[in-house]
């Protein structure tokens, strides 16, 4: 529903046609109006300020802030913690090895193909560009889909 409320609408292959001829020759232009401006701003939040990347970074560091550092925790709570991670990463390794799952390697790695040092530059590049900002960053490749992107401090580390 709310793609055909928020886009012109055709009804058959004339109309989509006919329409086609009048965007690309300019005689009209996007869908606008009241109604569409209230489904906006209904469905769409957050479309000025921090982008939402930002925000949930600023959510992670105030947590990562209130927590204490592992060593200061009792040991019950570091064996649950323990525990649990064991238990997550045999129930992680049991459910790839069904049939049909989606952290099947092969699966996986269909989801995520890998990136090149040198193309994440570009596309870091690319997005600090259209974002106005400046900061020079340093990029760790951790393995073929991870990377850790940090703010640059000393002279002569790679940067974007």
């Amino acid at each position: 529903v709310l793609p055909n409320k928020m886009s012109h609408q055709c009804f058959d292959f004339e109309q989509l046609k006919d329409l086609l001829k009048k965007i690309l020759g300019g005689q009209v232009g996007a869908a606008n109006g009241d109604e569409r401006q209230v489904l906006i701003g209904q469905y769409l939040t957050a479309q000025h300020g921090s982008l939402a990347c930002e925000r949930m970074m600023n959510v992670i560091e105030t947590i990562a802030q209130q927590l204490e550092p592992a060593g200061q925790l009792p040991l019950k709570n570091r064996l649950q913690r323990g525990v649990l991670a064991r238990g997550l990463h045999l129930a992680k390794r049991i459910k790839s090895s069904l049939p049909g799952s989606h952290n099947r390697p092969e699966f996986q790695r269909h989801r995520y193909p890998g990136i090149s040092l040198e193309n994440l530059h570009a596309k870091l590049n690319q997005f600090q560009q259209l974002r106005g900002h400046c900061q020079q960053l340093t990029v760790e490749q951790i393995s073929n889909v991870m990377f850790k992107i940090s703010p640059s401090e000393a002279l002569g580390e790679p940067q974007a």
